[in-house]
């Protein structure tokens, strides 16, 4: 289902030149959607980079912890073919542990959906698009709570507050060639 919605979200989010100028500028743009109780955003921003290097990057799940804002911990269940099976840790108060199914397309897409939460629905994905001096990334997340815990619309608000934040993180650790290490990670 995430994937449909993400096509149709980006048929509707075209990327033009002038928002390409601006990416490239170091900005980046972002988009808020409600999809009945669910709650989503999505982020795109430039990374000078190549796509390969970014999706090989962002693939590698067993490093997310050192890049990724509010992620503490990860644990990989199983891996079958191109999906793997993820518990998340946080450390944010209010953000329980799930675990997510995380399906690999090389160099096109990321994409994920709850397996195991206390929340009704999760499904995001990173979508990668070249271009000639570096790769446009756009980081998709639509959460319903189910009203369990915390509202939906205060979970995708956390997630909100979290873009600078992301945007900086990940252009640093892909710039970096993955070296990059958030100064609040502690294994």
């Amino acid at each position: 289902m995430i994937a449909l919605l993400a096509m149709v979200a980006a048929a509707r989010w075209p990327l033009g030149s002038s928002d390409v100028a601006s990416l490239e500028k170091g900005g980046y743009e972002t988009r808020d959607f409600q999809d009945g109780d669910a709650r989503g955003m999505s982020v795109r921003f430039f990374v000078k980079a190549p796509l390969h290097e970014c999706y090989d990057i962002l693939a590698d799940v067993k490093d997310m912890p050192q890049y990724m804002p509010g992620l503490n911990r990860i644990r990989v269940l199983s891996a079958t073919g191109d999906t793997k099976i993820l518990q998340y840790h946080s450390g944010i108060p209010l953000i329980p542990d799930f675990v997510l199914a995380r399906h690999f397309e090389p160099d096109k897409s990321i994409t994920w959906s709850k397996i195991k939460a206390p929340y009704k629905r999760i499904d995001g994905s990173w979508r990668f698009q070249a271009l000639p001096d570096g790769t446009v990334l756009t980081y998709t997340a639509e959460i319903d709570t189910g009203q369990v815990l915390v509202p939906s619309w205060l979970a995708i608000a956390i997630e909100q507050q979290g873009r600078s934040q992301l945007v900086h993180n990940v252009r640093r650790r892909i710039e970096s060639g993955g070296t990059w290490v958030r100064p609040d990670y502690h294994k």
